[in-house]
């Protein structure tokens, strides 16, 4: 029963719209009350005590440092609270507490998915998204079923109008094709592990299907060139341990080879495609970065926040600030800072390396022929696409993608429980077993 409500919480996250209040309140996602609900159960189910919900000993180089970030931008935005309008109080306090919806989830699915298979089976049902997505996507392009009329524009909290649809770029159900491409990078980046390391050939080749499913939601269906660089990111990084340190490199060298022809598939229709010859001309070469209009635009933006904020960078100036700032900041280290400061972006960044390393460490010690081999290989590849997507897009600021990066550092130190539980029974009760 609790590895249903985990699995119904995920399918929420992501595909759920939201209920948009106004009037400074928060947008109301039917996942958040779950969520709430399940956390006050641990918390009162007299297991574990609340220290042990909140920082289990395999989960606290991730909540801590997150834990840190998310408190600190909340105790900065009410400490500042009287430099603002009365009138947006309420909406940077709500909307700091939005955030914690990520570190909340990640609290839900350690305590309730204790085993290995139930681990996978959510690992296996997030690549399965993808071909959920790509279906939705599709759809959104031509308008099938109507449901760019009935369903397309509650993605979009608080607009009516979507004019991504409009100009023949679809954003699935994150209201922005930019961090749909994010989401499809770490979905993609599981899914492209899974297709080294997971056992099955059938699954194999399920998760490589799912890989070129995202590459074409975001080339053809989003037309994102950031989701579309993330992703291969992901699964360069992927390769590279494949080949290099964990003995996959039979899958490794076919991960390459479909690699070079998906890219050779996808140069061709390029070509042919003017607008998507144009967007994309930056990564064929046929634009020069300094030439194309929004990334440097949002290139500019770094020296213009220095003038901007000076010195609140390096303390921050709460979530407020954020709400009242004409600018759209489309970078999640700049979102960060200004929220936050150095505190805040120092602790974000440690909570990604940590994750990652602690994953590659239990690759490279294990191997690729552990069971759990392709959920940390996903774990320590998708800082890449973290990291690169939030120098033009602010995906740190994101309730929703960051739950999907949560999800998947989640599942990586849950499946390092089960190893470690399993490692500490066979030396309890390994040597009896051999007399």
């Amino acid at each position: 029963m609790k590895a249903l409500i985990v699995y119904l919480i995920v399918v929420f996250t992501l595909f759920a719209p939201g209920y948009w209040t106004g009037f400074g309140f928060p947008t109301i996602h039917v996942e958040d009350i779950i969520i709430l609900l399940a956390v006050i159960g641990l918390a009162f189910s007299g297991r574990r005590s609340f220290g042990d919900l909140l920082f289990p000993p395999h989960l606290r180089k991730l909540t801590i440092p997150y834990s840190f970030a998310l408190f600190y931008v909340l105790l900065i935005t009410v400490l500042l609270v009287p430099l603002f309008p009365p009138s947006i109080i309420t909406t940077g306090l709500f909307s700091a507490l939005s955030q914690f919806k990520a570190m909340l989830l990640v609290f839900v699915v350690f305590a309730m998915l204790p085993r290995r298979q139930q681990v996978q089976r959510l690992g296996t049902l997030l690549i399965l998204f993808i071909f959920a997505l790509f279906i939705l996507m599709f759809c959104q392009k031509y308008n099938y079923f109507g449901v760019n009329d009935w369903l397309s524009h509650r993605y979009r909290i608080g607009e009516m109008r979507y004019q991504w649809l409009e100009g023949t770029r679809v954003f699935g159900t994150l209201g922005n094709p930019n961090d749909m491409g994010t989401a499809l990078s770490i979905l993609g980046t599981l899914a492209f592990a899974r297709m080294i390391y997971g056992p099955g050939r059938i699954f194999r080749i399920l998760s490589g299907v799912a890989v070129a499913l995202a590459l074409i939601c975001c080339v053809w269906l989003a037309a994102t060139r950031q989701g579309t660089v993330c992703l291969l990111a992901g699964c360069f990084v992927v390769q590279m341990v494949a080949i290099l340190r964990s003995g996959k490199r039979g899958w490794g060298t076919i991960g390459i080879v479909l690699a070079i022809v998906g890219l050779m598939v996808a140069m061709t229709y390029l070509a042919v495609d003017p607008r998507l010859a144009k967007r994309f001309g930056v990564l064929t070469g046929e634009t020069a970065l300094a030439e194309e209009g929004s990334i440097a635009a949002r290139l500019r933006l770094w020296p213009s926040v220095i003038d901007r904020y000076s010195g609140w960078l390096v303390v921050g100036k709460g979530k407020t600030a954020l709400t009242i700032d004409p600018t759209t900041w489309d970078s999640g280290y700049i979102n960060i800072l200004i929220m936050g400061g150095f505190p805040a972006l120092m602790a974000v960044l440690a909570m990604l390396f940590l994750s990652s390393v602690w994953a590659w460490r239990r690759i490279r010690l294990q191997g690729g022929q552990h069971p759990d081999a392709w959920l940390y290989a996903s774990a320590t590849a998708i800082i890449a696409p973290i990291l690169l997507a939030n120098i033009v897009n602010n995906t740190l600021n994101n309730a929703k993608v960051m739950s999907l990066v949560v999800l998947i550092y989640a599942m990586s130190f849950a499946a390092m429980r089960t190893d470690d539980r399993e490692y500490n029974e066979e030396i309890l009760y390994g040597d009896f077993d051999d007399e």
